[in-house]
């Protein structure tokens, strides 16, 4: 007997299956930074984290391969790792995402300025002295110049980030929020991804990854970051039919965030990300405005099967009318009663 997938794509048991073993994996991963260093050697650092972001997608698969018996393409076409609609909607997802993202991390800078917890200096000091102390400061560049190029940069740097970024993305935007959406709603999918997302961090932030003065108080914040950046991320997966814009997006935001420290942060000044940047809730009201007007606008509505490509793939009209005239004509996993994907 089959257990009840309650509107969702999978059971309610595989479901609560992903949200374990994603959070387990990464305790797993990070356990040589619990039991050693801690977060002493930066290299063992980057190692575990990159590891660690492709543990939702190891999670994902063990449930729909091992759990749902789902065939790769199902598996594929379930996540968004298709182009959508069309390739050229695709690349206007990625600059929609990448906008938004500017506008986030941006915005957050300029609300923690004035709300008195980012000490931000228009002369750039932070940057002329950080590129001096790497003997790499500029000759006959203007520092303006300098650091609209260095922002401009993390457009590429985002791109090299997607591929970790689609790590976490498959899991998290890709399976996880769709599968909320579908039973509870949008308002407390976007809740319940980024808490479960922003926990999921906890073996890093718990050692005072981000928030080394308040990692327990940090882990919560980070919860509603994770809410935000979902309210962002989700979206454009939704809307796009495809993970990818939220796998960029998500490598832009990473990339961004630590180019805007050291463009804007005066030199010599520190920032308690509890209170200050994105990371603190001096930086949350630019992108709270924006979720708000996203779910105002029911912008998380996704893209309808018949209008996203299977895993990249396309179906001609002709072949889409054959199969509307033949609703007898389905796949073996049809027969074992699965709800149609959203």
């Amino acid at each position: 007997m089959t257990a009840a997938r309650s509107r969702g794509n999978v059971t309610t048991r595989s479901l609560v299956a992903y949200i374990l073993l994603a959070h387990a994996l990464a305790w797993l991963v990070s356990l040589p930074l619990w039991l050693g260093p801690g977060l002493r050697q930066p290299v063992l650092v980057a190692v575990v984290g990159a590891i660690m972001m492709f543990t939702p997608t190891a999670a994902t698969l063990l449930v729909l391969r091992r759990g749902e018996r789902r065939p790769w393409r199902e598996l594929a076409r379930t996540v968004g790792l298709g182009v959508g609609r069309s390739p050229g909607r695709l690349f206007a997802w990625l600059g929609l995402v990448a906008a938004a993202v500017y506008v986030v991390v941006l915005g957050a800078t300029l609300t923690s300025t004035l709300l008195g917890q980012f000490d931000l200096d228009p002369g750039f000091s932070g940057m002329a002295e950080l590129l001096r102390q790497q003997g790499a400061a500029p000759q006959g560049i203007p520092l303006g110049l300098m650091a609209a190029l260095l922002l401009g940069a993390a457009l590429l740097n985002g791109a090299i980030n997607t591929i970790p970024a689609l790590g976490e993305e498959i899991g998290w935007r890709g399976f996880l929020f769709p599968e909320l959406q579908a039973r509870f709603g949008t308002g407390a999918a976007l809740v319940a991804t980024g808490i479960i997302w922003g926990l999921w961090h906890a073996p890093l932030i718990l050692l005072g990854y981000n928030y080394p003065l308040h990692p327990v108080l940090g882990l919560l914040a980070f919860c509603v970051v994770c809410t935000l950046l979902t309210g962002i991320l989700a979206w454009v997966r939704q809307r796009s039919g495809s993970v990818w814009p939220a796998a960029y997006g998500h490598g832009l935001f990473n990339a961004l965030f630590g180019t805007a420290l050291l463009v804007f942060q005066r030199a010599g000044a520190e920032v308690d990300a509890l209170h200050g940047t994105v990371l603190g809730w001096s930086g949350w009201p630019v992108p709270v405005i924006l979720v708000a007007a996203l779910l105002i606008a029911g912008a998380y509505t996704p893209l309808s099967p018949n209008r996203a490509s299977s895993a990249g793939a396309s179906r001609s009209p002709r072949l889409d009318a054959t199969a509307r005239r033949q609703p007898t004509a389905r796949s073996a996993y049809d027969r074992r009663g699965s709800a149609p994907l959203e």
